[in-house]
């Protein structure tokens, strides 16, 4: 039987649905709560591989409720949005994963606000000026975090470092890229004005790509580790 199964990463764990192609559901698992770090106040992050390893568990477990009879035809993801995770060029992370409900940016938002800057921002990207948003969160490593910054030469948010991680390609969709407040709403693209307010450019940020779009197989070594037939 050809199966279809969701995968959402959450903020606080992953969960994992397979229907048969009639749209009945077939097997669902749910993973243990993510950690939340809060190495200071206001600073809520969490550790990649928590996240990593929940999305392994959940596809091990619901492939195996659903049996050797159910064949899997596709995988589609959802996940948080507008958390920043820094990486090196091999894509590995530099720093824990920066949250959407982080607040260390409070005080640089406010100063962007109080300069103008919000005038500009809003009608490029969709969003008013936030503190849990990656736009001031990677100004703020670059300001604060300088070795984190230099160290950094990818920012993914939790999609695309899932995908990334599952099928070696670096690609994110419209609305996970919109909640990183760097793309211009006009093109659906990653906006230079924007990077550069950030302090990067836009060849440091995934490939975006319409909702919907194969990004591709899973990594054979990710595929036989969860027991799913490619």
């Amino acid at each position: 039987m050809d199966g279809l199964l969701g995968l959402d990463i959450g903020t606080t764990s992953t969960k994992a649905v397979l229907f048969d192609s009639t749209g009945a559901e077939w097997a669902r698992a749910v993973s243990n709560p993510y950690r939340n770090l809060t190495p200071h106040a206001g600073w809520v992050e969490q550790d990649p591989n928590d996240l990593w390893d929940a999305v392994l568990s959940v596809l091990r477990e619901v492939l195996t409720l659903a049996g050797s009879d159910m064949k899997v035809r596709a995988v589609c993801m959802a996940a948080q949005s507008g958390s920043l995770l820094p990486a090196d060029a091999n894509g590995e992370p530099v720093h824990p994963l920066i949250t959407w409900m982080d607040g260390r940016t409070g005080d640089l938002v406010q100063r962007w606000r109080e300069e103008g800057v919000q005038d500009w921002v809003k009608p490029l990207s969709g969003w008013s000026l936030y503190p849990g948003l990656c736009l001031p969160t990677i100004a703020w490593l670059r300001e604060n975090d300088p070795d984190t910054f230099s160290a950094a030469s990818h920012y993914f948010s939790v999609n695309d470092f899932i995908a990334y991680r599952l099928t070696g390609r670096r690609v994110t969709n419209p609305s996970n890229a919109g909640g990183m407040q760097l793309v211009d709403i006009h093109t659906a693209e990653w906006h230079p004005d924007l990077c550069r307010l950030a302090g990067i450019t836009p060849q440091q940020l995934s490939k975006i790509k319409p909702a919907g779009s194969v990004i591709g197989l899973f990594k054979a070594e990710i595929a036989r580790s969860v027991g799913l037939e490619l």
